[in-house]
This record gives C-alpha cells, structure tokens and sequence, in this order.
C-alpha cells in the first residue's frame, strides 16, 4: 500500500512539473495573438490538433492553414505551440522580420535538421542532415558554399550553354511529335525537361528523360516527393505501423533504387577526386559538390547523396513549375505574348539559337519569369530558428529558440508591397522599377538565399526562348480564369497547364 502510495506521488509530482514547464513556455508567448487551445486533456498538445483538422480541409500547404489561422486571429505575427515535446512557432508576414531573419544567417539559423521530417524517414534516409540546404549553418555549410559558389557564377554557367540548348531542342521535337494528340499537358513535359537539364549540366547523366515518359528515375523522383510531403504533414500518423504501408514500401523502393543509382554513378569521381582534385577536368555542377564533401574527414559518400538530391529537388520540380505557370500566363494575355516574341526575334537577329552572351538581351522574358516567380512562387516558405536567448526583431519579441516561418506567398500577394498583386504585371520588374528588398523572395534572401538563382533563370530563358520561337503554342482551356494548385514540398499546377501545338 506504501509502495503504491509512493508511486502515485511520484506520479502526482511529476505531473505538477511537467504542467508548469508548460504553462512557464506558453506564458512566453503571450505577447503574441494566437488561437485558443481547447480546455480538455488535448491541452497539452497545444494546437496540433486545430493543424490536423483544418490539413483535412486545406490540403497539406503549411502556408495556406498558417494564413488561415492568421487572419482569423488578427496581426501580422501569431504564435502557436506544439506538446507535449514543446515547440513555440511564430508565422510572419511582416518584412521586418523577413529582412532580419533572412540577413542574419549567423544568428537566425535553419532549424534543427531532425525537426524538418525530410531528414530521414522510417528509418530512410531522405535527404540528411549535412547538405546545403538542411545544415543550421556550421562551418561544413559555409566551406561547402564556398566551394560550391563557383559552379553557379558566369563564367562556369557559360560552359552549359551547349547543354541547355540540346534540351530545348528536344522538348521542341518531343512537343512537335506530341501535337497528334490534340490537347497536351505541359507540366509533366517541363518536369521531364527540367530533370534532363539538371542531370546532363549537372551530373553528366544522359538518359533521354524529356522522351521517356515512363523514365524508371522520373518516376522514382516524383513518388519520393509525394510520399516526403506526406510524411511531413502527417509524421504522427505515418509512424503507425498499420498506417500508410504501402507508401512505406515505396519509399524505401526508390529511395534505395536512386541512391544506389547514382552511388554507382558517384562513387569512382568521389574517389578520384578525394585522391586529387586537380586532375578531375569534367565539366559538371557535380565536380563541385564532390569538392564540396571531400575537404573534411566528417563527410562521407552518402552525404554527397544528399547533396545530390538537394540539387535534383531544387533543380528539377520548382523550375518546371515556373515554366509552366509562365506559360499558363502568357497565353492568356496575348499582347505579352506578341511582346516575348518580339524581344526574341530582336535578340536572335537571324539566328537560329542563342549565344550565352544574348541572354542579358532578353530583358522582358526575364520580368516575365520574374512576374511568374512571384504569382506562382514554387516555395511556401523557409524555417529559421531564433537564437537561446531573447531577442527583438522589428518590435516583436521573439523568446529563446522559437522556429519562424517566413512566408513567401504571403509577401508576394501582399497589397503593403504590390499595386494589384493578384495581376500578372511584367512591369512591375521592368527598368527604372524600383522593388522594395525582401518583397520578393521567391529563392528566398540573405547569404542562404538559393545557390542555383541564376542557373534557374539561364535554364527557364534558354528553354522558354526556343520554345516561343520555334513552335505556335496556343491556350488549349481559355475557359480556364484560375490556376488551381496543390501543395506537397512545392506548390504546383493541380491538374496541370493545356495547350495545343501547330
């Protein structure tokens, strides 16, 4: 009876200091609007539960429930708390923060990688926690980025020239042959044609994706995709062993078939170049990131991987969907459609394809993928996680080790920033505007912003110019006023962008 008595005291005990722990982490919060946490034993959990309820409601878009949660409770910055692990969340649409936050890359890290859930995943390893884009920001991440850095400025960009016209060339062709049957949709073609141009200018794989509509590699891209995103928004359920099982098998599937893939594709370089850097004379993104992984003991092969697909994920879907929302959005506005073709004719001069050096004459295709960028911007968002201690940014404190979500969407649409955002409005990027810094952020901002910026924008203008230039491409739904999109890891066309080709 003692025994029992004792335990329920220990019980009994713990308990009270558990609750206070909460209640003392909740009070640091309480600057912030935040929505109500029900009065129930679900208390603990905080507002996970109010994230799971509206998820089945608006899908699994982060910044679309956090948007929703923000205008019913009022301000510019809400707070919500997670239990019973506690983590406070701050959700901001104010540029103040972002400028901050996004500069201060020093003090204002990437969360922690094993709080991302695309690390790894039951036990798979997805993306790790080394790689340019998870790493918090140690010295391994600045000494990548500086190797790196190189592979993405103009005089190495210029060497891929050769490359990217080859792809334009194909998708022109496997576009032509595809014309038979009638209605076409773009997106999986651009999705194809992005993951070719990153394979051959960045890796040196040729496989023919753009033809290969059932390409093993394409395919295996796209399924890791959808089943990250899954586990992201439903990490609690996807631990269930009942739940989910057959996209527990896919994952492990192709997660283990493009690891092993490109290991073998990997490995001999990684060795050779671990040996002496000197001698690897390819000409490829990759040879950088083996430099990147080879300075330190820490870094092993499978971390390399993880570079690897931090580039093919970057690379690949969030290109493709810029293209095709470009295209969506030209040819509903034939005047800026009459506009490119115009500029592209004047940039060619008679000629038949573009020199490197003719694409800093396409001033107008760039506002247009710049317009694009923002209306359709294939990123929600970016974590950063404040320092253990408090501070103050833009009047608002932030207490020790809060995660903040900065919105991209939120600030592109934002009427503080832009006349009439929900129009597509070249202009607003043509010469002499004048852009308010941190309003557009679509590869984000500040020393962490995207590291293949200028590689994207050489891609979509060299693909985008072939393809107006060399093919009648019409609106296959002019019926269609709005661009439905779901949300995994990118924001995408839900249904897809139709056009016909002549």
């Amino acid at each position: 009876m003692i025994f029992i008595w004792t335990l329920l005291s220990l019980v009994l005990t713990l308990f009270a200091v558990y609750h206070v722990y909460i209640v003392s982490k909740r009070s640091q919060y309480s600057h912030f609007p935040s929505p109500p946490i029900p009065i129930s034993p679900l208390w603990y959990f905080g507002h996970l539960f109010l994230f799971t309820k509206l998820s089945k409601i608006h899908g699994l878009s982060l910044n679309v429930i956090l948007e929703v949660i923000r205008k019913e409770t009022g301000g510019e910055t809400i707070a919500l708390v997670f239990g019973p692990k506690f983590r406070g969340m701050v959700y901001t649409v104010k540029t103040s923060i972002n400028s901050k936050i996004l500069s201060d890359h020093r003090t204002y890290l990437k969360r922690e990688p094993e709080n991302t859930l695309v690390d790894f995943i039951q036990g798979q390893r997805f993306l790790g926690r080394k790689n340019l884009l998870l790493d918090q920001g140690t010295e391994i991440w600045h000494n990548k980025r500086r190797i790196m850095d190189p592979a993405f400025q103009k005089k190495f960009l210029r060497q891929l020239m050769d490359k990217m016209t080859h792809s334009a060339d194909q998708l022109c062709a496997q576009l032509t042959n595809m014309s038979e049957q009638g209605v076409i949709n773009i997106f999986p073609v651009m999705n194809r044609t992005a993951l070719e141009v990153i394979c051959t200018c960045g890796f040196n794989l040729y496989d023919d994706f753009i033809t290969k509509e059932d390409s093993k590699m394409n395919k295996s891209v796209n399924e890791l995709f959808e089943v990250a995103a899954l586990h992201a928004f439903n990490w609690m359920s996807f631990l269930l062993p009942w739940k989910y099982t057959e996209e527990k098998a896919t994952l492990k599937r192709t997660a283990t078939y493009l690891r092993d893939y490109m290991k073998d594709h990997l490995k001999d370089r990684f060795e050779a170049i671990s040996r002496d850097q000197e001698k690897d004379k390819t000409n490829d993104i990759l040879s950088y990131i083996v430099k990147g992984n080879v300075f330190s003991d820490e870094l092993t092969i499978e971390d390399l991987l993880d570079d690897f697909f931090v580039f093919l994920i970057a690379g690949m879907e969030t290109t493709a969907i810029t293209m095709t929302c470009f295209i969506w959005e030209i040819l509903k506005k034939p005047t800026i459609t009459q506009n490119l073709k115009n500029e592209i004719k004047s940039v060619l001069n008679g000629k038949d394809e573009l020199d490197f050096d003719d694409l800093s004459g396409l001033v107008y295709m760039e506002q247009c993928i710049k317009e694009a960028l923002r209306l359709h911007a294939p990123v929600q968002g970016t974590f950063r996680l404040a320092p253990n201690y408090n501070t103050t940014v833009g009047g608002v404190i932030l207490p020790p080790n809060t995660q903040i979500w900065s919105s991209i969407h939120e600030v592109h649409m934002s009427d503080d920033h832009w006349t009439n955002p929900e129009k597509f409005d070249p202009d607003r990027f043509g010469p002499g505007s004048k852009v308010k810094p941190f309003t557009f952020i679509p590869f984000t901002a500040g020393p962490r912003v995207c590291i293949g910026k200028h590689f994207a924008i050489m891609e979509m203008k060299v693909l985008l110019t072939k393809l107006l230039n060399d093919l009648q491409i019409a609106d296959a739904r002019p019926e269609e006023k709005h661009l439905e999109k779901e949300t995994n890891l990118t924001v995408k066309p839900k249904n897809g962008v139709f056009i016909t080709v002549a």
